[in-house]
C-alpha cells in the first residue's frame, strides 16, 4: 500500500455533520457549521475575530487588502516557504524582497534588521528601499512545519516603525508560545494579523479552507464586504469596489468543525511519530531527523530529514532518497525551492540567500500523517537504511 505524506483523516462525527449540512439545504457561503466553526477556532487560539475563508491563500490577500498593501509597497518575506505565502503580495501588486531563513527554516530575524538598517532609509518612522525607493511597509513571517517562530526581536524592532508584521500560521493550529513575551499566545495572534489553513494536507482539514485572525472588529468587517464580492447593498446589489469569492462554504466549515475537536488528541498521536523517527533515524549514517526548536510549541506537522555533507553530496542523496521512496510507494519530497528560484520571481531582490540554498539541498519532508502504522514506520526506516 501506498504511504502518504501527509493524509487526512476523517471520523464517523466528519461524516454525521457533513450528512446534516446536505439536509439543511445551506451548502454555501451561509449556514450554522461556519459560526460554529468559527467559534471553535476563537476559543482555540484565544483571538477574539475570526473570518474563515476558502483557502490560507486568500485569508493571506484579505490581510494584505486591509492592510492596505499596494504598487507603491515592498514585502520582506522568508526564501523558504510554500509560494502561497508570496503570490498575495504579487495580487496586491506590490514586491516581496526575499530574505534568507536561519537554521529552524525561518525568516532569519537578524537578516532582516540588517537589511531594513543598512539596504533601507527611514524616513518619518518609514523604511525605504535605497535601490528600488520603494517603502517597506509589511513583513510576513511564517510558523514553518507546525513549528513557532519566536520573533521577540523583530517584534521589539518594529514596535515603534510604522511596517506590519503578518503571521502565516496556515501550518501551526494549535501551537502556544510557552515561554517569553509571547507566552500563551496562539501563533498567528501576536500580532494582531494571524492567517491559518484547513487545506487537506493540514492537521485539520475542512478539504479546503482558511482564517483570518484579527483583534479589530472594523478589519473583521472589512474583510467581510471584501470577500463577499464588495457588495454594499444585498437588494440592488450594489458594489463599491474590487471584491472577491473569498467565503468558507457550511460544507467545509461542517467538517472542519467536528475535525478541530480533535486537535489534542493528533498532536499527541504525530509526537509518537516524531519520537520514532528520532530515535530509529538518527542512527543512520549521514541521517538526522530535523531537532524542533522547542518541543512544547509544535504541532508537528510536517518532519523534516537532514542530510550531513557537503551541498553537492547531499544534493545526490536527496535525490537518491527521493527516488527510492517513490519506487517503494512511499510519498515524500524535498522542502520548498528557494522562492528567488522560482521563474516567476526571479527578477525580485533577494538578501543573502545562502542558508536556503544549503537547507534546500540537505532536506527531504518524511511522511507525518497521525495514522501512519508501525508497519509502514518499519519499512520507511528500512528504506533509509538502504540510502
Amino acid at each position: 500500500m501506498r504511504i502518504s505524506l501527509n493524509e487526512p483523516i476523517f471520523n464517523k462525527k466528519d461524516y454525521y455533520n457533513l450528512k446534516n449540512c446536505f439536509k439543511s439545504g445551506w451548502i454555501s457561503t451561509s449556514g450554522i457549521y461556519i459560526n460554529k466553526f468559527e467559534k471553535l477556532i476563537s476559543k482555540l487560539t484565544k483571538q477574539k475575530y475570526i473570518f474563515s475563508t476558502n483557502s490560507g491563500t486568500s485569508a493571506l490577500h484579505l490581510l494584505l487588502m486591509i492592510t492596505k498593501l499596494n504598487k507603491t509597497n515592498e514585502v520582506l518575506v522568508p526564501n523558504i516557504t510554500f509560494v502561497a505565502s508570496i503570490n498575495p503580495v504579487l495580487y496586491c501588486g506590490a514586491s516581496p524582497v526575499f530574505i534568507d531563513v536561519d537554521d529552524n527554516y525561518f525568516i532569519d530575524q537578524d537578516k532582516t534588521i540588517n537589511f531594513l538598517t543598512q539596504n533601507c532609509k527611514l524616513k518619518k518612522n518609514q523604511f525605504f528601499n535605497k535601490k528600488t525607493k520603494k517603502r517597506i511597509s509589511h513583513i510576513i513571517l511564517v510558523h514553518t512545519f507546525g513549528n513557532a517562530l519566536n520573533f521577540e526581536k523583530l517584534y521589539e524592532f518594529c514596535k515603534n516603525k510604522d511596517i506590519i508584521i503578518i503571521e502565516d500560521a496556515a501550518e501551526s493550529i494549535g501551537v502556544f508560545f510557552k515561554d517569553g513575551k509571547f507566552k500563551n499566545k496562539h501563533t498567528g495572534t501576536v500580532s494582531d494579523y494571524g492567517a491559518l489553513s484547513f487545506n487537506g494536507n493540514k492537521i485539520i482539514t475542512s478539504g479546503g479552507g482558511g482564517a483570518l485572525l484579527l483583534a479589530s472588529k472594523n478589519k473583521l468587517k472589512n474583510a467581510n464586504y471584501l470577500a463577499s464580492q464588495a457588495k454594499k447593498d444585498n437588494v440592488f446589489f450594489k458594489h463599491n469596489d474590487l471584491g472577491f469569492n473569498y467565503k468558507l462554504t457550511n460544507i467545509h466549515a461542517s467538517i472542519g468543525y467536528s475535525q478541530i475537536q480533535n486537535i489534542k488528541k493528533i498532536i499527541t498521536q504525530r509526537k509518537k511519530i516524531y519520537d520514532f523517527y528520532k530515535k530509529h533515524l538518527n542512527k543512520i549514517k549521514d541521517l538526522n531527523v530535523f531537532e524542533i526548536p522547542n518541543e512544547k510549541e509544535t504541532n508537528y506537522w510536517l518532519m523534516i530529514l537532514q542530510i550531513s555533507g557537503s551541498i553537492k553530496k547531499a544534493k545526490i542523496k536527496r535525490n537518491k532518497i527521493l527516488n527510492l521512496f517513490k519506487k517503494n510507494g512511499v510519498e515524500s519530497r524535498s522542502v520548498w525551492q528557494p522562492n528567488h528560484m522560482n521563474l516567476h520571481l526571479r527578477k525580485f531582490q533577494k538578501y543573502e540567500v545562502k542558508k536556503s540554498l544549503d537547507l534546500y539541498c540537505r532536506s527531504v519532508c518524511l511522511p507525518s500523517s497521525h495514522n501512519l502504522s508501525m508497519n509502514s514506520l518499519n519499512k520507511i526506516v528500512r528504506i533509509l537504511k538502504r540510502s
